[in-house]
């Protein structure tokens, strides 16, 4: 209770309000919750295969079995692209690799695919840019086929698209990644007013986002339709959502009637 707001992501939500993963045994400590106030930036995470295994290598279902470096354990990423091949039923043998070896772990087949991100469709990560550069030309992406991103769909998970040569510049084509949300939630000590009145200010100042941040375009292009993937991606039946957002929201048209019941008390 000695905080009124914490920056946590969809995944991370998941975990507090199940009491599960980093929040395990956490329950007797709660003395309020954190819910969806403002969603900020994603990540989104995809898979990549070596350019002489894409004809063998087409959708997720051919890693079936298979070792693949899903990105550091236990991290937001790791869990992501996790639950986005659970979706599909695709089992892989995760692989950690040392970060800085990753492409010559690719080159020496001790794994065959390795996942990767994106901060907002536009930067990668230092190791994957030391990735990109090591294996350059070397790699190409590994994008579910149409069945399998129904099934994504159909279970709850979004797909964005991102121009392969974010990656890498001989890369070509577009990239299927699965988004995560990453905001700043406060709990219910927070008045609808302020929250309400907070989101109005950062649509007004929506434009001057990405001047602070690039990784910040993506939700000033659009600071309300932002705010209802967000609440989609973390699933509101879990996670209550603010009576400021939902002020908002609703001003905006982008509110489901079924959230009604699902607003923070």
């Amino acid at each position: 209770g000695e905080a009124d707001g914490t920056y946590i992501a969809d995944l991370g939500f998941k975990e507090l309000y199940t009491f599960t993963g980093a929040f395990k045994d956490f329950q007797p400590e709660v003395k309020q919750m954190p819910v969806q106030s403002f969603w900020t930036y994603t990540m989104e995470t995809f898979v990549l295969v070596p350019k002489n295994k894409a004809n063998e290598i087409k959708s997720w279902k051919d890693l079936e079995g298979k070792k693949v470096y899903l990105t550091p354990a236990g991290y937001m990423n790791h869990i992501n692209i996790r639950r986005a091949l659970d979706a599909i039923g695709v089992k892989v043998e995760h692989v950690e690799v040392d970060s800085k070896f990753v492409c010559k772990a690719v080159e020496e087949g001790t794994i065959v695919a390795t996942a990767l991100y994106t901060t907002a469709r536009v930067s990668l990560p230092t190791w994957g840019q030391e990735l990109a550069i090591s294996c350059k030309g070397k790699l190409v992406p590994l994008n579910p086929s149409p069945d399998e991103i129904e099934k994504l769909q159909n279970a709850g998970l979004q797909l964005v698209e991102i121009d392969a040569k974010v990656v890498d510049k001989e890369m070509t084509g577009t990239i299927y990644g699965v988004p995560f949300y990453f905001g700043y939630h406060a709990g219910m000590k927070i008045s609808e007013d302020d929250v309400y009145k907070f989101l109005k200010a950062v649509e007004k100042n929506a434009d001057k986002l990405p001047q602070v941040d690039a990784g910040l375009k993506p939700l000033a292009e659009n600071v309300s339709k932002f705010q209802y993937l967000g609440i989609k991606s973390a699933d509101p039946k879990l996670v209550p959502i603010h009576p400021g957002l939902a002020k908002y929201l609703r001003e905006k048209g982008l509110w489901e009637a079924e959230w009604d019941k699902y607003i923070a008390k």
